[in-house]
């Protein structure tokens, strides 16, 4: 008898807070299997000792691999990285290696040499790269800049006087489109800047984006920065230019 009563509160207490709004949301992580199979396999003193807390353990899993594939189709999010615990750099070289026909970087500090390499070896077979830096990206004595404009890489200078009313501004964006990366178009942006030490101590964080709607967007915006930028030196030409 004491387990009967003790089930059907359980099974009230599931209806109710399955119906629970969270943050305009309905609650639904009473309806996982785990959780209905903790309640239906409790012990006889399950709803003395024994209380549903807490998340999925799916979910406490998924918490400790940052830099898996997002699963949910309808947010366009591909992976997630974080520096120092992901490699950003080499998942970064990867992307560059796969690119078939353009990349087109805004990036406000460029001093990597493995990913200036990369950049180089997509120019060497014809993919056409395209660079916006902040100005004080020259300032800093380990900056790629010449190297990537003399192997073919378009190199474009933020002018921070572009709106002509005298005010100072950073061209602090950190995000590069490729436009054919295994057949898809993939937006990549975070808080990362093309250091090594973004890569091997500061906490930067990455993501990819896999919307075409989103690219578009991004790509706009590109092309506005190209307008308030100038061309820096004389590049080589490269097969696709």
């Amino acid at each position: 008898m004491k387990h009967s009563v003790t089930l059907i509160l359980l099974i009230q207490s599931l209806s109710l807070m399955a119906t629970t709004q969270f943050c305009g949301q309905p609650s639904t992580f009473l309806h996982e299997p785990e959780s209905f199979e903790l309640a239906m396999n409790s012990s006889p003193s399950f709803g003395k000792t024994h209380f549903i807390v807490g998340r999925p353990t799916h979910e406490a899993e998924q918490e400790n691999n940052t830099s898996a594939p997002a699963t949910t189709s309808s947010f366009p999010t591909k992976q997630v990285f974080f520096t120092p615990d992901d490699n950003i750099q080499a998942e970064l070289l990867r992307y560059i290696r796969q690119e078939a026909e353009k990349i087109q970087i805004a990036i406000f500090m460029m001093t990597d040499q493995e990913i200036t390499k990369s950049l180089i070896n997509a120019v060497n077979r014809n993919v056409s790269v395209e660079l916006i830096t902040d100005v004080g990206c020259l300032k800093e004595r380990s900056n790629k800049i010449n190297e990537l404009c003399e192997h073919g890489c378009c190199v474009r200078i933020y002018n921070p006087s572009y709106d002509k009313k005298g005010r100072t501004s950073l061209m602090h964006h950190k995000f590069a489109l490729f436009t054919n990366n295994l057949g898809k178009s993939l937006v990549w942006t975070g808080s990362y800047n093309f250091t090594k030490r973004a890569s091997d101590a500061n906490q930067e964080n990455a993501i990819i984006l896999d919307d075409q709607k989103i690219f578009d967007v991004f790509s706009k915006q590109f092309r506005r920065l190209r307008k308030r930028s100038y061309q820096y030196g004389q590049r080589r030409k490269s097969a696709r230019s």
